[in-house]
């Protein structure tokens, strides 16, 4: 659909899509029956034909979805069009046995989230190997920062990409941990007691279901609690995060007049010949700007009343693919970006002097403060910034011939003052500390920041 080309992601779609429900779906109802037939629940003749009904089941998406405005879920319909498909009537005697819908559905799209959380941490991996080597390569390249639109400091490019890089770090620990924590299996029962049967064969069979699904088995049955959906969500969204601020911060270089970075591969305009668009820095705040919401739809979701919800939990469904696929469109556009950038060094030079100096003020300050004390250095420095303004000369020059900062500053101190690369600071000890600790987290020596 043409609405959703701005998101969309047909390898992560296609996880979650109708086949891929119908799949999910009869993985479980094929462990239940394997694992109930093993611990002597059902009969073994019944496991065994339920097992032959599910491989695969003879059910159309289309057919079950159809159905399920009818019945309230997609779980409903797909065990009765299993039962009616079956040539044995033991499966439609066996087949969901102690299980209820909300099992079916919740581990269906948690077998699905395993496959997109897996997927999207290898994408996530690829983009911030990119930013890594971009911060190295670019570790001493002098860029002007900007604060509120306007020049501030010398900076780095490598410094701008580390910062870029730095909250990947964080995310890629955290989708690790959600990826392990909250997907899981849930299987409760009718209202999460699995009162169908007894205490210690319940706890076998939980554990049997979860081996054979490759899910971690809860503490206790999580009907009601979807606070693993809304972390599922959450940390999808805040990569999506990332990504946009990324793709804005890229945006603003590559206007007409900075012109510092460029698209490798920009888009056209339907009318004016001229145009080099971003198109792949507007995909990934079009994709960032639909995730930013779903997090608060999930929390909104996880108010359900009682052990399971009319209307929150039914529209908790699509959460997790939407937030997949906008994080796939966003961590995929942010490669394709980072693959083919085009960097402007000789630009960013050029904008570094077109304040005339102004940029090293603070240096200036910070130079003579020892001296003259901080309130009387600044109002020199800001006195000779005014003169640089009025009279069209560059603040060195006009430092220079002030005869209150030859007075504390000798000619190569001053010179120092204005040297672009010392003025990045710490720059490229930021560089440094971030890619050592993406590649501790990419190469599995840790990584995380410490207190």
């Amino acid at each position: 659909m043409l609405h959703l080309v701005p998101v969309a992601d047909a390898e992560i779609a296609g996880l979650f899509d109708g086949p891929a429900w119908i799949a999910a779906m009869a993985r479980f109802e094929h462990a239940l029956a394997q694992a109930q037939g093993r611990l002597g629940l059902i009969p073994t003749e019944a496991a065994r034909a339920i097992v032959q009904a599910l491989s695969p089941p003879a059910v159309s998406p289309d057919a079950v979805a159809a159905a399920a405005l009818h019945d309230g879920n997609p779980a409903i319909p797909f065990i009765r069009l299993v039962g009616q498909g079956a040539d044995d009537p033991a499966v439609a005697a066996w087949l969901h046995y102690g299980a209820t819908s909300q099992d079916l559905v919740d581990t269906a799209l948690m077998l699905m989230a395993a496959r997109a959380l897996d997927m999207l941490s290898v994408r996530l991996m690829r983009v911030g190997d990119r930013l890594a080597a971009l911060a190295e390569a670019e570790r001493d390249t002098v860029i002007a920062a900007r604060t509120l639109g306007q020049h501030a400091l010398p900076t780095t490019f490598g410094a701008k990409a580390a910062f870029w890089l730095d909250p990947l770090v964080r995310h890629r620990d955290r989708l690790a941990a959600v990826r392990r924590e909250a997907v899981v299996l849930q299987f409760g029962g009718a209202v999460g007691t699995l009162a169908a049967f007894p205490a210690p064969v319940a706890a076998r069979l939980s554990a049997e279901m979860g081996r054979r699904l490759g899910l971690a088995v809860p503490s206790v049955p999580w009907h009601g609690a979807r606070d693993r959906v809304a972390a599922i969500v959450t940390i999808l969204a805040e990569i999506g995060a990332a990504c946009g601020k990324l793709a804005r911060d890229m945006q603003l270089l590559m206007q007409t007049e900075i012109a510092e970075l460029a698209e490798g591969h920009p888009g056209g305009s339907s009318t004016l010949p001229h145009k080099r668009n971003p198109v792949l820095t507007q995909r990934i705040c079009a994709a960032q700007q639909a995730l930013a919401g779903l997090p608060g739809r999930a929390l909104t979701a996880a108010i359900g009343e009682q052990e399971r919800a009319a209307g929150p939990w039914h529209g908790e469904w699509a959460l997790i693919p939407q937030a997949a696929e906008g994080c796939g469109a966003a961590l995929a556009a942010t490669e394709a970006l980072l693959c083919d950038l085009v960097v402007d060094r000789d630009r960013m030079g050029r904008n570094l002097d077109v304040t005339d100096g102004l940029i090293f003020a603070e240096r200036l300050s910070f130079a003579l403060a020892p001296s003259l004390g901080r309130d009387r250095a600044q109002a020199l420095v800001a006195d000779l910034c005014r003169q640089s303004l009025a009279d069209g000369i560059g603040l060195r020059d006009a430092a220079a011939a002030a005869p209150a900062v030859g007075a504390v500053l000798s000619p190569a101190a001053l010179g120092a003052v204005f040297d672009p690369l010392v003025a990045t600071g710490q720059a490229g000890a930021v560089v440094d500390a971030v890619v050592a600790r993406w590649r501790g987290v990419a190469d599995g020596g840790g990584g995380s920041e410490t207190p």
